[in-house]
């Protein structure tokens, strides 16, 4: 009788552990569930990559077609480098702003430009951090990238307007009030 008692109390002790394990598993399926829903509603780039010059990613978000002409698989197989696409005037400079970001521990705001795969120029904002591992050392950068490219060209026909009012004003060619945009 105790040892039947014994493999009862182990059966009910197992059954009770499969039973935690399928709703640990489910939990989880959910909250994968609910992560993929949310990084698939946002506008832009979900990403996880290397700190490496060339951007290998081990991760991007479905995003990266509408904004690069280049899907996330082709990211992640590495066909297609992150880096290659950084306008080659500003990648040093990208470089060195995540470096001096992951060195200081801290997140990191770049903006820079890139050409898509039909060879049209965006301009890109990105927002990332790095994940380290218990040790301290940098696994990888993780982020957001959005295409601010309408925003850029604006402030540049802004500056550009600015610019020719101030040579009009200086030449007292100045556009009379009536022709002039006025703001409150």
């Amino acid at each position: 009788p105790a040892t039947l008692s014994a493999r009862l109390d182990a059966v009910e002790r197992t059954l009770a552990l499969l039973e935690r394990s399928r709703a640990a598993e489910a939990g989880a399926r959910e909250s994968h569930r609910t992560l993929a829903t949310l990084i698939s509603n946002l506008p832009g780039i979900v990403f996880r990559c290397l700190n490496e010059p060339e951007w290998p990613m081990e991760f991007m978000s479905a995003g990266s077609l509408e904004i690069t002409g280049h899907s996330a698989e082709d990211f992640v197989s590495g066909r297609v480098s992150y880096a290659s696409l950084i306008h080659a005037d500003d990648r040093a400079a990208v470089w060195s702003a995540v470096q001096q970001a992951m060195g200081e521990r801290r997140p990191y705001r770049v903006t820079y430009r890139v050409a898509t795969a039909q060879g049209a120029a965006r301009w890109l904002w990105e927002q990332g951090q790095g994940v380290y591992d218990p040790a301290g050392g940098l696994i990888a950068v993780e982020g957001f990238i959005n295409d601010i490219t309408a925003l850029r060209q604006a402030q540049i026909e802004i500056e550009e307007r600015e610019i020719l009012l101030e040579t009009l004003l200086a030449r007292g060619e100045a556009p009379s009030v009536p022709n002039a945009i006025m703001c409150s």
